[in-house]
């Protein structure tokens, strides 16, 4: 319930409406600002979602708005594995493994940084996609590239074509601000085995990596 002082509505029916609310005072020096825009927005997510919205509204005592909305608990062996599998990040031990973090903002790097020492992992770092690639080339011993797509001299998607050519099997991790389909098309077309959007969730990346690692343990073991 969400409730509005003061501020009445003039609509054909407060119950359960149908149309765009609209103030009971209309005139250009009204005390209070807004179409009622926001609240017809509103009540189609509301729609949307399989629920329902209604008003009560009274002159000199503001309206109170209500919504419903359809709700399925899940079961609880879904959320038991996701916890399972969404482990703490200082579970993890990737001490005889080596990342190379491609990101040339210094904010970034550093924030990957402190999270990825928590696991013991020997981390190497390129500024530039042009550098990722050299540093791929001369380190066969790298096990995973965190790829940032918007890299100066040569971009992410560049740069991955290229480490693909020489080190097909080595995973790739395309990190972007951008959570377009397109962009994470373009990512799979250049050459990335998998995809995640800034903010990072630490969590999910810490997953991702740890699929590639054991993956490549168990192919080279």
């Amino acid at each position: 319930m969400l409730g509005i002082q003061a501020l009445a509505l003039r609509t054909t029916s407060c119950r359960k409406y149908s149309t765009v609310f609209i103030q009971a005072d209309s005139s250009a020096t009204r005390k209070y600002g807004g179409s009622g825009l926001g609240l017809a927005i509103s009540k189609g997510f509301v729609e949307m979602l399989g629920g329902q919205m209604w008003a009560d509204s009274d002159i000199g005592q503001g309206s109170c708005f209500y919504f419903t909305l359809p709700y399925v608990k899940g079961r609880k062996a879904h959320v038991v594995e996701k916890v399972e599998r969404q482990k703490p990040v200082e579970e993890y031990n990737w001490s005889n493994r080596h990342i190379l973090i491609a990101e040339d903002d210094k904010f970034s790097f550093k924030f990957l940084e402190n999270y990825l020492r928590r696991t013991n992992v020997n981390i190497m770092h390129a500024e530039t996609g042009r550098q990722a690639v050299e540093l791929c080339m001369a380190n066969p011993n790298i096990d995973l590239v965190l790829m940032d797509i918007q890299m100066p001299e040569m971009n992410g998607y560049e740069a991955t074509t290229e480490i693909k050519k020489h080190c097909a099997q080595l995973p790739i991790i395309a990190q972007t601000a951008n959570a377009i389909a397109e962009e994470k098309d373009k990512c799979f077309d250049a050459g990335c085995d998998d995809f995640v959007t800034k903010p990072i969730n630490m969590k999910e990346l810490f997953v991702k990596i740890n699929k590639f690692l054991v993956t490549k343990e168990v192919v080279t073991g």
